[in-house]
């Protein structure tokens, strides 16, 4: 069971890790959009 709990918690930390590192490059992307 804290096994389980505990892939959960690393589970959820790398897809937010994911999903910020997705939403950067979108911010980038929209950086250099405005930059041209």
């Amino acid at each position: 069971m804290a096994l389980n709990y505990t892939n959960v918690v690393a589970l959820k930390k790398t897809m937010r890790t994911i999903k910020t590192s997705a939403e950067i490059d979108i911010c980038q992307e929209h950086e250099n959009t405005k930059m041209h």
